[in-house]
Parts: structure tokens; sequence; C-alpha cells
């Protein structure tokens, strides 16, 4: 782009400043309209279609905000990226893996811009990859944005990894998670180290369902508006809330869950079809089940230690010589005190 230096003077060179309506009207001399999909976006393949749909150089790529992969610093990381496009038709285009923004004139043809728009849509996906991945909630200057994470696939023996009173809870979860028609929450509570973080990890990598989690630090703004508006846009998705202690503890405080709760619940929801899945490290009597009365449905489940002969065969098949003589959470059985190993179970950041 010719004009790119004189550009950047225009708008400042610092691109947490850019705003993309000064740079439209600098390229075209007019105020544009915008069409804004908010939606999880396959950025690296949409680039590319990109390209050779409009057959773009460097010159069209007005801002380019790309990240290394941790693993391959020559590849790009496109979680982290950020493009704004000059397109034919006096478009220009501003997207990341979380949002799409289209700026066009009032005489850019209509065709043009659906065109545009039928290039986001996917392809055949890769069920495989799609399985092996889930959303992580992420919030800059108020703004939220989901950043794609993807980590080797986990498939448990729930049989054996768990108590005989698990299967038929895991089969109402799934029949739950399953139905377009209902919506609540679904709570799983235990000492640590029972398995609940193992467990999630085998239901993202193991159903169709795609997961939104969101981190311990975005737990104080789960009663925004903003959050509340954000989510709709993604109501086909599971919110995951991690070792959410803190939101079920207490006494007649308010918390942001039961904001959350109640904005769903309430008069803006139009029939908001929520699933919020929580796992906490608390046992019954600890949890102030007043916060959840929001919620239109309430599914729990209480993980425990093992049987001893489920404990015992767990070791025979992880190659533990040492035998269970109690009960015993599982990450103690898969990781013994006395042996320095690995975790082999549970999220890895």
């Amino acid at each position: 782009m010719e004009n790119k230096q004189q550009l950047l003077e225009y708008i400042g060179s610092n691109n947490s400043d850019i705003i993309v309506e000064k740079v439209y009207i600098q390229l075209f001399g007019q105020f544009p309209n915008l069409y804004t999909i908010n939606f999880v976006i396959d950025l690296e393949n949409i680039i590319k279609r990109l390209k050779r749909k409009y057959e773009l150089t460097d010159k069209e790529f007005i801002i380019k905000t790309e990240e290394a992969c941790r693993d391959n610093w020559n590849k790009v990381n496109y979680s982290f990226s950020t493009y704004l496009i000059q397109l034919p038709h006096k478009i220009l285009l501003n997207i990341s893996t979380s949002k799409a923004e289209i700026y066009y004139s009032k005489d850019t043809d209509p065709k043009a811009i659906k065109e545009l728009i039928s290039s986001f849509k996917s392809r055949k996906k890769k069920k495989n990859i799609d399985r092996r991945s889930f959303y992580l909630l992420k919030s800059e200057a108020g703004d939220f944005t989901l950043r794609k994470i993807e980590a080797k696939k986990v498939n448990l023996d729930l049989e054996l990894f768990y108590n005989d009173d698990f299967l038929p809870f895991h089969e109402k979860l799934s029949a739950f998670l399953d139905s377009r028609e209902t919506s609540g929450l679904v709570l799983i509570h235990g000492k640590q180290g029972t398995g609940k973080t193992s467990y999630l990890k085998h239901l993202i990598f193991n159903t169709e369902h795609k997961f939104i989690l969101v981190p311990r630090n975005l737990f104080a703004v789960l009663d925004s508006t903003n959050l509340f508006f954000y989510l709709k846009e993604f109501s086909e998705f599971v919110l995951v809330l991690e070792d959410c202690d803190v939101l079920l503890t207490g006494a007649g405080k308010y918390n942001p869950l039961v904001g959350f709760l109640r904005n769903v619940e309430g008069l803006m929801s139009n029939d908001f079809q929520y699933k919020v899945l929580c796992t906490a490290s608390l046992a019954e009597h600890q949890i102030n089940f007043n916060y959840l009365r929001k919620a239109r449905a309430v599914h729990r489940y209480e993980m425990a230690e093992l049987s001893v002969d489920k404990a015992n065969r767990i070791r025979q098949m992880f190659g533990i010589d040492q035998e269970v003589k109690r009960p015993m959470v599982l990450e103690d059985v898969i990781n013994p005190i006395s042996e320095v190993k690995e975790k082999k179970l549970g999220f890895k950041w």
C-alpha cells in the first residue's frame, strides 16, 4: 500500500489505538457501514481462502498482527492473530478468531458482501481436530474474545476410573448436553484428586459439543451484562467453570454466579438456552445451594474415593506394584506419594 506511512501517521502507529473507521475514511473518503459477525472463526483457513479468492498480496494487508506458535516459531498461531485487509468493492475487513467486522460503502454491491460472508462458512470439519479443542474466554479492555486451545486426546475407561454409581450420572449428563430443549447447571464436586478435571477432558475430547472454559480470574465478571450478550452468540456452547469453590460457599453473600443465573433466567433471556458445567473441591455440607436456586435445573454428583478393588486394578494397569489397602482418590492411586511421577491426568496449562 503506497500511502501506508501516511495512514499510520494519521491514525497513530500503536495498533491498540487504531480506529478502523478512521482507516476507512482515509482510504475511501466517506463514513462506512458495518456488518459484524461475532462467532468462533477458523481464521487460518479463512485467510487462505481470501488470498485465493481475491488474489491478495501484502499490499492489501494494511495491518498484520501475528504471533508465532510456541513449538514452531516459523508458524503463525492464529489464535492470537488479527488482520485488517482492504478488499475490492470498497470493503475493509477487520478479522480475528472471535469476530469479523466488515466495513463497506453505501455504494458497495450487496452481492459482494454476501459473497464475502460465504467465505467464512466452514467446509467439512475435521472431527478429530474439533474433538481435541475447546475455547478459553479472555477479556481485554472490557471486550470478550475466545482463544482456541488444542490438547492431546483423552479417553478414559469410566467404568474403571470411577465408582459404579458414576456411569448412570454420566449417561444422564450426556442426555442433558445432547438435548437442545433443556437448560441448567451441572455440578460435579468432591475431594481434590477424585478425577473431576480428568472427566472434563474426557467430555471435551469425546463428544461433539463445544466448550468454553471461564478462567477463575473472570469469575468476577460472570454477572456482567456485556458477558451475557456476548455469550448469547454462543448459546450452543457448554460453559465450564472449573474449581468454582469460591462461587458456592459463604452465607448470604451476593456472588457473580447468582448474577449470571439471574441474567440468563430473567427478562433479558428470551428463552436463552444455556448449559453450565461446574466443578468444585467441596463436600455437600460446604455448598450453599441457595446460590443455585435460579438455575432452570441442577444436576449434581459428588465424587468420592475409589474402592480398593478398582484402585488396585488401575495400579496394575499403570504397572505400579504398591498395593492399595483402603479407599483412595484417583490422583493418589495413579501417583503414589512415595514415588515421583508425572501426573497422567488433568489439565496442563
